[in-house]
C-alpha cells in the first residue's frame, strides 16, 4: 500500500473517529451533575441566549454566503463552480462546528461550576472535555470537508495543480470567524457568558478560559479586568 492509498483510508477514518469522539464527549457531558435548581435555571437562561445569538448569527451569515458564492462563481477565471461550492461547504461546516461547540460550552459551564463545589480536578476535567468537543468537531469536519471536496474535484498526486480548487473551502471556513469577531465588538463583555466559565474555590476567583494563550490574554485584558470590580 503506497502513501496515496494510505491517506485515502486514514483521512476519512480519522474524521469519522473524531466525530465519534465528539458524540462520546457530548453524551458524557450531558450525564454530569448540573447543580442545584437555581444553577440549572441560570444555565437555561444562558442556553436560550446562546441559541438566540446563534440563530441571529446564522440568519445574518447565510445571505452573505450565498451572495459571495455567486460572485465567486462569476468572477473566478477558472474553477468557478468548484470555488463557489467549496466556499459554501466551508462556511456550512464552520457554522456546524460553532453550533456544536456553543451547545457543549454552555452545558459545560454549569457542570464545571457544579463539579468545582467538590473537586477542582473534577471541574477542570469537565471544562477541558467541554472545550475539547468544539476543538475536535472543527478538526474532524475540516478533514471531512477537504477530503470530500478533493475527491470530488479530482485533486490527486497525479493532478497537484488542481489543489487551488480547494481555496474556496478555506475562505468559507474562516467566514464565521470574521462574524464572531464582529459579534465580540458588539456584544463586548457579555461574550464571557458563553465562551468561559468561572467560580470561587476556597475564596479565590477561578476562570477557565478556552483558547490559545493570546485568546486568554485578550479575554483577561478586555473582558475580565474591566468588570473585575463587579466580581469582588
Amino acid at each position: 500500500m503506497d502513501l496515496t492509498q494510505l491517506a485515502a483510508i486514514a483521512v476519512p477514518l480519522t474524521a469519522v473517529l473524531g466525530l465519534a469522539a465528539v458524540v462520546m464527549l457530548y453524551v458524557w457531558l450531558r450525564k454530569q451533575d448540573a447543580g442545584t435548581e437555581r444553577m440549572q435555571e441560570i444555565a437555561h437562561f444562558i442556553q436560550v441566549g446562546a441559541n438566540t445569538f446563534l440563530r441571529r448569527e446564522f440568519l445574518t451569515i447565510t445571505p452573505f454566503v450565498l451572495v459571495l458564492a455567486i460572485l465567486l462563481f462569476v468572477a473566478m477565471p477558472e474553477g468557478k463552480w468548484q470555488t463557489a461550492l467549496g466556499f459554501v461547504v466551508g462556511a456550512g461546516l464552520s457554522m456546524l462546528a460553532v453550533f456544536i461547540g456553543m451547545n457543549a460550552a454552555v452545558r459545560a459551564g454549569v457542570r464545571t461550576t457544579a463539579a468545582a463545589r467538590s473537586s477542582a480536578a473534577r471541574a477542570l476535567m469537565v471544562a477541558f472535555r467541554g472545550g475539547g468537543t468544539m476543538g475536535l468537531s472543527i478538526t474532524a469536519l475540516t478533514l471531512l470537508g477537504i477530503f470530500g471536496l478533493a475527491s470530488l474535484f479530482g485533486v490527486t498526486p497525479s493532478n497537484p495543480e488542481r489543489v487551488h480548487l480547494l481555496v474556496g473551502f478555506g475562505f468559507g471556513a474562516s467566514f464565521s470567524a470574521l462574524f464572531a469577531q464582529l459579534s465580540y465588538e458588539q456584544v463586548d463583555a457579555a461574550a464571557l457568558l458563553s465562551r468561559a466559565t468561572a467560580g470561587v474555590i476556597q475564596s479565590c476567583l477561578v476562570f477557565c478560559l478556552p483558547g490559545s494563550p493570546k485568546a486568554c490574554k485578550l479575554a483577561m485584558k478586555d473582558l475580565i479586568l474591566p468588570d473585575l470590580c463587579h466580581f469582588v
